[in-house]
């Protein structure tokens, strides 16, 4: 299936949000010390004929920046090269709600979001408008007392009708450790389950496809050193990731996670490395 570009404009803003603890924006994901911003640039991974890997092109750089106060207030995401796809500016009120976001993508501005609240915050609505100020498609989201959003539903553009929703389960520390993500009619397409260390940092995240139309055909190569030998293919409707975190900066925060694919049957322990983030953290002194 295709999404609409405006969907893929709210699900983004709604990945940005569960990232993080809540709709506030607060730094969360396990983070020690005031972070001012901070700037996330993962690689592609290659394996070398040792059997070793080594990160090649870039595959996409985020930079977060937060207030004083540790709320996000501008986001900019990159891709292939140095001027950002998309930039987000975030705006509070003086209760520290979110009331505004605005997205240029390529400099220039497409989107203004205003965030519609019900007194008790136990719900919102995200309305979304084009560069000339129309009504381009809107979004709901629930809220639990602790400030999760617990189901979100996305309409279709400049129509009421459904087109897809969702449905996240937190643990006590907030973190999301499941999704079950509905088509329009209400039809199970896929659930993604996570599970975090004792530092809240995500350790295994699995994604189970029940509409076949997501799944891929894949070709895979137990023996990661020799790709020549024992390879096979399968019909690959589920996805199975772990996270490994090493090099630590001055205050405690991880520097460096590979990120490793497992598929059926692969002889080692973590699957081959897919990606490697590196991770920089200024901070407010």
């Amino acid at each position: 299936m295709i999404r609409p570009l405006i969907a893929i404009i709210l699900l983004t803003f709604l990945v940005s949000c569960n990232k993080k603890k809540s709709v506030t924006g607060l730094v969360s994901d396990g983070l020690k010390g005031d972070a001012k911003i901070i700037t996330e640039t993962t690689y592609y991974i290659k394996w070398k004929g040792s059997g070793e890997a080594e990160k090649t092109q870039i595959e996409k750089k985020e930079i977060w920046e937060y207030s004083r106060r540790g709320y996000l207030i501008r986001d900019f995401k990159y891709m292939q090269d140095n001027e950002p796809d998309i930039f987000d500016s975030i705006f509070y009120d003086e209760n520290n709600k979110r009331i505004e976001k605005r997205r240029c993508v390529r400099g220039v501005e497409n989107y203004k979001m205003v965030y519609k609240y019900e007194d008790n915050l136990s719900r919102y609505e995200l309305i979304a408008y084009d560069k000339n100020g129309k009504v381009d498609a809107h979004a709901l989201y629930n809220i639990d007392k602790a400030g999760n959003i617990i189901s979100d539903s996305i309409y279709n553009t400049g129509s009421d009708t459904l087109d897809e929703f969702r449905v996240y389960q937190y643990d006590l520390a907030g973190n999301k450790i499941q999704e079950n993500d509905f088509d329009g009619k209400g039809k199970l397409r896929q659930i993604e389950t996570n599970k975090y260390d004792s530092l809240n940092r995500v350790i295994e995240e699995k994604t189970h496809y029940y509409d076949s139309n997501l799944c891929t055909t894949w070709q895979v190569y137990p023996d990661s050193v020799n790709h020549k030998d024992n390879s096979y293919t399968y019909k690959k409707c589920d996805l199975f990731y772990t996270y490994n975190y090493s090099n630590y900066d001055s205050v405690g925060n991880w520097r460096k996670r590979i990120k490793y694919e497992i598929y059926p049957n692969y002889t080692l322990e973590y699957g081959p490395p897919k990606r490697v983030t590196e991770r920089v953290i200024e901070y407010y002194k």
